[in-house]
């Protein structure tokens, strides 16, 4: 494989994996709230529609937060999942692939690498699977009916908040969606970026080319890094807000435990969709190579 298509390849997916998760709530969000429609129509209202104050109702909660966990399940949002972790095994092959491409040899994967890898990646997809929606969903929901059932609201604006929580309104996404958009991005990026920096010490690689494009939404410290080479320890000082220039420290969407050890696995912050790709010094242009020697990085 080219190095460029392997690149390509490799930082796509981070901006790739995510659009497609979005696409496949928002295909869920539907389904999911007319499940509870139907659900919160056992709910006892009098007769001006005013959802009544009783133990009976509140009872009902449980009962319809229960059903919607099962109804989770059971439904394409476990495919999503299935899905997802495929889609993390295939971003394991990328990185190799661009290492081979690199190189023009396959890179040995220790096991200390796929090790770290597939924890990181287990881990992420049973948070996505069990407390994303938990968190974003389920609880959102919960409260929601408690709120209009201590408070005696209207049926109506209860149905009201329940949507604006599953699918959102004209000015904000549901909560689903917005959340678990993001966790999916940043749970790819950075179990990839620990993999690659695992196996570019084992290399021995010092040299970083800072990729993944430019977009709309590129903040200002991967606006002025991206497609530029940088020696690892430059990039340690980043950590350590050394460098960072205009865009400031912290800056804008910077992880707090951001630092000089974590810096290559959390590069530009949340929802970050670059990448830090391990080079051989024989591509980096002599200019950043002299700019290292003059910074005291290399002799």
């Amino acid at each position: 494989m080219k190095l460029a298509k392997a690149i390509q390849e490799k930082v796509d997916a981070l901006t790739d994996v995510p659009d497609a998760w979005a696409r496949g709530v928002m295909k869920l969000q539907p389904s999911i709230l007319l499940r509870l429609q139907k659900l919160t129509a056992a709910l006892t209202t009098d007769a001006n529609g005013v959802i009544v104050m009783d133990v009976a109702n509140l009872a009902r909660v449980d009962t319809i937060i229960a059903d919607l966990q099962r109804f989770l399940s059971a439904s394409d949002y476990r495919g999503l999942v299935a899905g997802l972790a495929d889609e993390f095994t295939l971003q394991q092959t990328r990185t190799i692939a661009y290492f081979e491409a690199a190189s023009g040899i396959a890179p040995t994967v220790s096991t200390f690498a796929s090790a770290s890898y597939a924890k990181s990646a287990t881990a992420s997809i049973s948070n996505i699977a069990l407390n994303v929606p938990t968190v974003y969903l389920t609880e959102p929901i919960r409260n929601s009916l408690l709120e209009g059932i201590s408070t005696g609201s209207s049926y109506s604006d209860l149905l009201t908040n329940i949507q604006t929580i599953v699918t959102g309104s004209d000015t904000v996404e549901g909560n689903l969606l917005r959340y678990s958009r993001q966790i999916v991005s940043d749970s790819l990026a950075i179990t990839d970026r620990q993999f690659t920096g695992i196996i570019a010490d084992d290399l021995g690689l010092e040299w970083y080319l800072y990729a993944g494009g430019k977009m709309k939404t590129t903040r200002c410290f991967c606006d002025v890094r991206n497609g530029l080479y940088f020696h690892y320890k430059e990039i340690e000082g980043w950590g350590r807000g050394e460098g960072v220039g205009s865009c400031g420290f912290p800056w804008a969407g910077m992880y707090s435990g951001t630092n000089e050890s974590t810096i290559f696995a959390f590069v530009g912050g949340y929802n970050c969709q670059h990448s830090l790709l391990p080079v051989s010094e024989a591509i980096v242009p002599d200019a950043d190579i002299q700019k290292a020697k003059l910074k005291g990085y290399i002799s």
